[in-house]
């Protein structure tokens, strides 16, 4: 079984890195006091926004959830949008390297393709063994892909109403997810539960 997660909004709440990036910015400009402030300088911040190495901490329940899936011999994967960078900086200060290896971490900038086409779906394939699950927050594209190949997707549904991206459902079935959680906690039910029905 290979079970595959977006990240932002996902594993954590990406507001948690907006407010570290806001640090992390704050923290820049103290030590720049003289700086004139121009397009240079924009550039300049923008970089530090990015490129800080951000403070976040999985929740207790997604490392439970990570633990126990990953102890039940499931391979884990993560499928991300955005820069190596940034993506990689989050990736790290989470932990995530104790339970995703580091040729499963396909980011965008890095692949050559966002989740709007199929190849790093199609590479997970490739170096994993059926099922497949992919798990995330946005209809706009995290599903599309996956159940074309014919994956089981979920939706982490938000809760709070503090995700970045809205959730609302397309009409067009490809879009939607197969089974929609309000905790990560419910993947431990959700799948075995799944699983023994298609015994």
């Amino acid at each position: 079984m290979t079970i595959v997660f977006d990240l932002d909004d996902t594993l954590y709440k990406e507001r948690d890195f907006v407010a570290s990036g806001h640090a992390a910015v704050a923290e820049f400009l103290k030590s720049r006091p003289d700086a004139d402030p121009s397009g240079e300088w924009d550039q300049e911040t923008r970089h530090a926004y990015r490129n800080h190495r951000p403070t976040l901490a999985l929740d207790s329940d997604t490392k439970t959830t990570l633990r126990h899936l990953k102890d039940e011999g499931a391979d884990l994967a993560v499928i991300t949008d955005g820069r190596s960078v940034t993506q990689r900086n989050k990736f790290n200060a989470l932990g995530l390297e104790s339970y995703v290896g580091e040729g499963d971490l396909l980011i965008s900038e890095e692949t050559g393709a966002d989740k709007t086409a199929p190849d790093s779906f199609l590479r997970i394939m490739e170096c994993h063994q059926p099922p497949y699950w992919y798990i995330g927050d946005n209809p706009a594209k995290d599903f599309l892909w996956p159940n074309r190949l014919g994956w089981t997707t979920v939706m982490l549904r938000d809760t709070e109403g503090q995700n970045v991206h809205p959730q609302t459902l397309p009409d067009d079935a490809d879009y939607r997810p197969s089974i929609t959680i309000d905790n990560i906690s419910e993947l431990k039910t959700t799948i075995s539960g799944h699983e023994h029905r298609k015994d």
